[in-house]
């Protein structure tokens, strides 16, 4: 362990390698949290060093102190920052698909991801048909379940995620349309039947929207796409259309299976 009093002052660059030390030992102590003296020995720095970086960072809301049970956790900064990074890279992952799928539909195509109980559009791509659908943005958060691509999300959670997700959610479903977690609940299972999901007009008159889940190896779900047009064009054949365009694309790009 060396001494901050023994060894010249660290520069940036050693500070901020440091600093990622000490971030990814916080990391690794999870819910449970870790005491200076812990982290310090882990990092195999001086106590009072590690006390110093770990108060930068705490000003930086990377990471959170408890003065009362002494433990670190990451802070509330850097799993922001994460969630962006992994926005970014979902959203990158996707983009040739996207563009692939609004080329093939001449319809809007969104990309969705899950974030606690909501589903969170991060990308979107709108066709070249005339008539414009444009019923959800860039940054927009609706509650799992509401909507498309949120429905197909839903649904793509194991049964037990799922339930705790429309329970958490129950009393902001009447706020779409007088949405009911009963018919939320109805819709997953026609969902899971179908093997896509769809809204037929439910949140906006006039548009309605198909959706797919993207399943990673694990069967867990990495983001649905998802294709708004107004409800005309969205007939029983075009929808289970519009579902296979989305799957074979996705598996052209090599992406994981779809569900």
């Amino acid at each position: 362990m060396d001494s901050e009093d023994s060894k010249p002052s660290a520069n940036g660059s050693q500070s901020l390698h440091r600093a990622f030390v000490l971030l990814r030992i916080v990391a690794a102590g999870g819910a449970a949290g870790m005491r200076l003296t812990d982290i310090a020995a882990k990092a195999q720095i001086h106590v009072a060093t590690t006390h110093r970086l770990l108060g930068a960072l705490i000003r930086e809301r990377a990471v959170n102190f408890d003065p009362y049970s002494r433990l670190y956790h990451l802070g509330y900064g850097f799993l922001q920052i994460s969630d962006e990074a992994r926005e970014h890279q979902t959203k990158l992952h996707f983009r040739t698909v996207l563009e692939r799928v609004v080329a093939l539909t001449e319809d809007t195509v969104h990309l969705s991801t899950i974030v606690g109980n909501d589903a969170l559009c991060i990308d979107k791509l709108e066709g070249s048909f005339p008539i414009r659908t444009n019923t959800l943005n860039v940054g927009a958060r609706r509650p799992l379940g509401v909507g498309a691509g949120s429905l197909a999300l839903l649904a793509g959670l194991p049964e037990a995620r799922a339930d705790a997700a429309v329970l958490a959610n129950e009393d902001r479903y009447s706020q779409y349309n007088g949405l009911t977690p009963r018919e939320i609940r109805k819709l997953v299972r026609t969902t899971r039947s179908d093997g896509y999901s769809f809204n037929a007009a439910r949140i906006i008159a006039g548009v309605s929207a198909v959706g797919v889940a993207v399943m990673g190896p694990n069967a867990n779900v990495i983001a649905a796409i998802s294709v708004a047009a107004i409800s005309d064009r969205m007939t029983p054949t075009r929808r289970r259309k519009v579902a296979q365009w989305i799957r074979t694309e996705a598996a052209k790009a090599g992406l994981p299976r779809l569900s």
